[in-house]
């Protein structure tokens, strides 16, 4: 039997928030079929073994092992071994909430012919008061903006920037249509990359509705979103991609991008003023 949903979390020496991110999808309420691909990239210190320990007797974890290649490499990997009519990319650091898959389920009911959902989400840390005031602001402000089917809007929308996190969002195999779905030589905003390449292969995007316990919870930590350089370099490419052709061309003008995201912002600040917030720290 085909299970409805395919979760891949890609993994590098860190087996140990793994082990959670995996109990928090089969603790999932919804009946729901599942399978849970984990990918070891290369790990040296020992987390397949770890996994295997843990989940030896489920039936729902399989565990892929792989040369270190990458975020972008594992992810692929993850997505030929699975099977699933539906891919979730999870990061082993983030968790599902109980009910992520309920919220799912109900948005794909709710409108059949999406072939990607966006779950709401939240952000967490270990250590909650490391997080600096700047950071809870742009949480606090962050919006996920609303694809309308409209041709041109979307494929405007998506390219002025980074829409969502990857473990928010749930694909239909069929949208993927076959082949990898990240660019393996992107470094960072490879997922920007591959929401811009689905938009413009005609995706139809639906949203859970935001409610307790349906939400992704992304870990805040030290890691790549904190390397500027190299977020301003990938950025970059990614808009040099897909920014070339009129009227796409003038997002690569910082006069122009950068009140549109100012807007953006506006519009996020008023939504948590009048509406309950789709993204915060918890």
């Amino acid at each position: 039997m085909i299970p409805i949903i395919s979760i891949i979390i890609p993994c590098f020496n860190d087996g140990r928030l793994a082990v959670s991110a995996i109990n928090s999808c089969i603790e999932q309420t919804a009946n729901f079929s599942m399978e849970i691909i984990f990918v070891d990239d290369g790990s040296t210190d020992g987390s397949a073994g770890l996994i295997l320990h843990h989940f030896s007797a489920s039936p729902l974890v399989k565990v892929v092992r792989k040369e270190n290649g990458g975020l972008s490499s594992a992810r692929n990997c993850g997505l030929r071994s699975s099977v699933g009519e539906w891919v979730l990319f999870l990061d082993s650091d983030d968790l599902l909430a109980r009910d992520f898959i309920k919220g799912v389920r109900e948005a794909m009911r709710a409108q059949p012919a999406a072939t990607a959902i966006v779950a709401p989400f939240s952000y967490f840390s270990d250590t909650p008061g490391s997080i600096a005031w700047s950071r809870r602001l742009l949480v606090a402000l962050f919006r996920v903006p609303r694809f309308r089917g409209w041709y041109f809007w979307d494929r405007f929308l998506v390219r002025t920037g980074n829409c969502f996190p990857v473990s928010a969002c749930v694909i239909s195999r069929k949208q993927i249509a076959g082949g990898d779905l990240f660019d393996e030589g992107l470094k960072a905003h490879e997922d920007w990359d591959a929401w811009i390449r689905l938009v413009d292969g005609g995706a139809r995007f639906a949203y859970t509705r935001t409610e307790a316990g349906n939400e992704t919870c992304i870990r805040l930590r030290h890691g790549m979103s904190a390397n500027s350089p190299l977020m301003r370099v990938t950025r970059g490419t990614v808009r040099q991609r897909y920014c070339q052709g009129w009227p796409y061309s003038i997002l690569l003008r910082r006069t122009v991008l950068v009140p549109i995201l100012a807007l953006r912002t506006l519009a996020g600040f008023v939504e948590s003023l009048f509406y309950r917030r789709r993204t915060r720290i918890g």
